[in-house]
């Protein structure tokens, strides 16, 4: 099952994993990384900081963190990169950006800093329902699977979290099942 997975591993997703990778080692071997890759939510009214909007999603602490990440990323990007004909990158982009700038408005009075990749976990693990529940009359057997499996991994919203992460990220997982269930299929060549 392995080697087929590692076949048919959707592209987009592969990369992503290996910028996450990277991102892991960075906040484990370059303390300068952290401080640039935290998210703070005073950055609305410093626009030489919005950067970090795209930087936060790399600060991974630890290669569990990445494996148990990357796992998901991977067997959610397998169902639903290979039914969709929109690039993926967009979706992740657009959750990393919705969300941390959710975050940063949400908690301007605090101080704690974002940093991880949640909102893209949220919004691949959204995007999986969606087009499973689309697709779910032609799923095959693993598909299926990883479908129960995405519904078993919404059981995390039940964690306790702060800083309004469960909204924002309830937000993320709704649109990105939206947007697996809307988006056009992919064109066979």
């Amino acid at each position: 099952m392995i080697q087929k997975l590692l076949a048919h591993r959707p592209p987009q997703t592969s990369w992503l994993i290996l910028a996450l990778l990277i991102g892991t080692g960075l906040t484990e071997f370059v303390p300068a990384w952290e401080a640039h890759s935290m998210l703070f939510p005073g950055i609305l009214q410093q626009p030489a900081q919005w950067y970090r909007l795209l930087l936060y999603p790399f600060h991974v602490d630890g290669l569990v963190a990445w494996f148990l990440l990357s796992l998901g990323l991977l067997l959610w990007g397998v169902m639903w990169e290979k039914k969709l004909s929109t690039a993926a990158w967009k979706l992740w982009l657009l959750a990393a950006v919705l969300g941390g700038l959710g975050y940063a408005w949400f908690n301007q009075a605090s101080g704690n800093p974002l940093v991880g990749p949640v909102f893209l976990f949220w919004a691949s693990l959204g995007c999986a329902l969606g087009v499973g529940l689309k697709y779910r009359a032609s799923l095959k057997l693993v598909e299926k699977v990883l479908l129960g499996l995405a519904f078993l991994a919404l059981g995390l919203f039940l964690l306790p979290n702060r800083g309004g992460v469960e909204i924002l990220s309830a937000l993320i997982l709704l649109a990105s099942g939206l947007f697996g269930f809307r988006a056009p299929p992919k064109t066979q060549a």
